[in-house]
């Protein structure tokens, strides 16, 4: 099994944001470990997007980072219309908790669902929605 790459939106106090994705502060950059059967935090970093104005320029310039780095999966507290798009490029995961430790723990939990849905070749891939549970939708 491949490694798999997930982008946390973040805002400045290190929580998940209550912001769209591609509104967070910043983002913190995860690799799940199938050998180690482990989520390893990467690295850190500012939101490239901050600087720009217009949308379809900021969105153009985040979907080319997240891809130079190979991310398969973006985590978000919510995301704004443009998961549309998002959702043929990267699998959305939708989470309610804040703390990016809890969200560790609920990837880690589901690591085989989310694995499965990079397996299949879709035009669209589901949205997932990690509460108490997980759940799996179409938009």
């Amino acid at each position: 099994m491949e490694n798999i790459r997930f982008a946390f939106a973040l805002g400045n106090d290190n929580l998940l944001a209550n912001k769209n994705f591609i509104d967070a502060d910043k983002f913190h950059i995860y690799e799940y470990f199938f050998i180690k059967k482990k989520l390893i935090f990467l690295s850190e970093i500012s939101n490239p997007t901050k600087a720009f104005n217009n949308v379809n320029e900021r969105f153009s310039i985040l979907i080319d980072y997240l891809n130079k780095n190979n991310i398969s999966m973006l985590v978000a507290k919510s995301y704004d219309k443009m998961i549309k798009v998002e959702n043929k490029l990267f699998v959305p995961i939708i989470i309610s908790t804040s703390s990016p430790d809890e969200v560790c723990k609920m990837i880690t939990k589901y690591i085989k669902w989310l694995y499965d849905e990079l397996q299949f070749e879709k035009r669209e891939h589901m949205i997932f929605k990690i509460k108490n549970g997980i759940f799996k939708y179409k938009l």
